[in-house]
């Protein structure tokens, strides 16, 4: 929310004539020890609700949640019972203040005692201010006109734009076919063909001293 007004300031446009609840930053952008120019901030949902207002406001020290929701983007095994999506929006009056520098992760919420009481009091109080002069526009984080959506099928199917339903899952594309086997190296060829020579040489011996052997009998029974 802090974007337009800081590059306006930077550019020097004017937008006097503008509503912002956004502040002029600039100085932080050149100093990052400089002092912030905002003293509470709004925590909103991803769809602002008009009804509901900001879910949390914080002063940079504590942190009231006067909703609370759970997120699809937090694991479902998370410690905090709170995260998980299955935590629907839950109201909490008083709500439930945090110190963020004693306790960044929110864990232990703080009791709704003195001097806790007069800072969720203060908290509470500028947050209903706030809701009180905030002027509510069409959210524009919202699917609004489903004919701007993407058609993962065919444009022309029918009925549009319902049959433009994106698959969960994607087939992934076949894999390609192997690469034929190489031939044999030249050195393999010739030292089978060696064996396959030998293995002929050797059966060659053996014929020849097989048939001097039957010559040997034959000349012995004549004699």
């Amino acid at each position: 929310m802090d974007v337009l007004p800081t590059l306006a300031s930077l550019t020097g446009s004017d937008t006097s004539h503008l509503t912002l609840d956004g502040s002029d930053v600039t100085n932080l952008l050149l100093n990052p020890y400089a002092e912030s120019p905002r003293k509470y901030l709004p925590m909103y949902p991803e769809s602002p609700d008009p009804l509901v207002g900001p879910l949390a406001v914080t002063n940079g020290t504590y942190k009231a949640h006067f909703y609370t929701k759970g997120s699809d983007l937090s694991d479902a095994d998370n410690y905090d019972p709170l995260c998980p999506a299955r935590h629907k929006l839950t109201r909490h009056d008083p709500p439930l203040l945090y110190h963020l520098h004693h306790d960044p992760g929110e864990r232990y919420p703080l009791p709704n005692l003195p001097p806790y009481s007069g800072i969720i009091e203060e908290l509470t109080k500028w947050r209903q201010q706030h809701m009180n002069t905030t002027t509510w526009m069409q959210p524009l984080t919202r699917t609004v006109d489903p004919f701007a959506q993407p058609c993962c099928t065919d444009p022309t199917c029918d009925p549009f734009p319902a049959c433009c339903d994106c698959p969960p899952t994607l087939t992934p594309p076949p894999s390609p076919p192997s690469p034929p086997s190489p031939p044999p190296a030249a050195n393999a060829i010739r030292d089978w063909s060696s064996r396959g020579h030998h293995h002929h040489h050797k059966k060659q011996q053996h014929d020849i001293r097989h048939t001097n052997a039957l010559d040997d009998i034959v000349l012995g029974d004549m004699d």
